[in-house]
């Protein structure tokens, strides 16, 4: 297991250390590593419903070489619109 050295201010540490001393965690190490591993599972979790509020917002559409190159036509099309447009007036 590699190792690394972090900086706290003494509040902080001293939770860590209370933290880890306590029933749930055996060090303060156990503790650090399940906040870790609990927030890799939230940022998951965040991609997953994204993903699947992306799933509802239309037909699928089958990815192909294709399709890819229209997107990018069609980027590059709305791009040079945004250029070439003139400049509101306030």
């Amino acid at each position: 297991m590699a190792t690394m050295n972090i900086s706290l201010p003494e509040g902080l540490k001293a939770w860590v250390q209370s933290r880890g001393s306590s029933d749930d965690y055996s060090t303060p190490s156990d503790y650090v590593r399940a906040l870790i591993r609990a927030d890799k599972a939230r940022e998951l979790a965040e991609l997953q419903s994204l993903l699947l509020d992306g799933v509802g917002l239309g037909d699928p559409v089958l990815d192909t070489p294709e399709y890819r190159d229209e997107l990018i036509k069609e980027a590059r099309r709305r791009a040079e619109e945004r250029l070439t447009a003139k400049p509101a007036t306030k």
